[in-house]
């Protein structure tokens, strides 16, 4: 796996934008909707972003599974598009959609209602972190998990935790022996979950937009794990 350089400003919200104005008001309201706007506007003309790139072995990657009234399961992308109407399921149809067909959707489910995701990715391919322009190169057998989403009134359960742990032994039985996953490097609360379950970071990649050009700003490199 290698990580390269950004190439073009890219799809700056990354993959779980919000494709429909109903998913957008569902999630923020009418202020935060405008909020929100005038937020995205301000990050297309100028905004520095970074994302911490983590990397574990699927054997490396331990926790607790989902609680006892939770289940995951795979769905096949035709099961999500007649959810895609539904809200915030539109984004994780929108998410499914801009990837290959060989990616993967794993559902956590709560009472028959899918309320929190995850894709996962096994192969070679140039993987895009649109947050930053830039993209991985993997090898057959790197992996990435990307797309998380949980639903508000379901966070603080560590679904994502959970998600992070059943599909690092899915992308293992595919034939994985090495994961890669990122987030924004001001989340704490993810990196705080990504590390628990035994990731660890090894690089940081950030970007300068300016009037929507991203300008490539020095790769950190934290580790020499798998980066090349």
């Amino acid at each position: 796996m290698r990580i390269d350089a950004p190439q073009s400003p890219g799809q700056p919200d990354g993959p779980q934008r919000h494709r429909t104005i109903q998913d957008a008001l569902h999630r923020y309201g009418f202020i935060g909707l405008l909020r929100e706007a005038l937020t995205r506007i301000r990050r297309k003309l100028f905004d520095q972003r970074s994302v911490i790139l983590f990397h574990a072995t699927p054997s490396g990657v331990q926790g607790r599974s989902l609680p006892p009234d939770f289940t995951i399961r795979t769905l096949p992308r035709a099961e999500v598009a007649g959810m895609k109407n539904t809200p915030f399921l539109g984004i994780l149809y929108s998410a499914l959609q801009d990837g290959p067909s060989t990616q993967e959707l794993h559902a956590a489910i709560h009472e028959g209602q899918v309320v929190a995701w995850g894709i996962s990715f096994v192969g070679a391919r140039d993987w895009p972190i649109p947050e930053v322009a830039a993209k991985l190169s993997l090898d057959p057998e790197d992996a990435v998990l990307t797309s998380f989403f949980t639903l508000p009134e379901f966070r603080g359960r560590r679904l994502y935790q959970g998600l992070m742990v059943t599909m690092a032994k899915h992308v293992a039985s595919k034939g994985a022996c090495s994961i890669q996953i990122w987030c924004d490097e001001k989340n704490l609360a993810s990196r705080s979950a990504i590390e628990r379950v035994g990731f660890r970071p090894i690089a940081t990649l950030r970007c300068m937009v300016i009037l929507g050009r991203c300008i490539r700003l020095a790769t950190r490199v934290l580790t020499n794990a798998s980066t090349t």
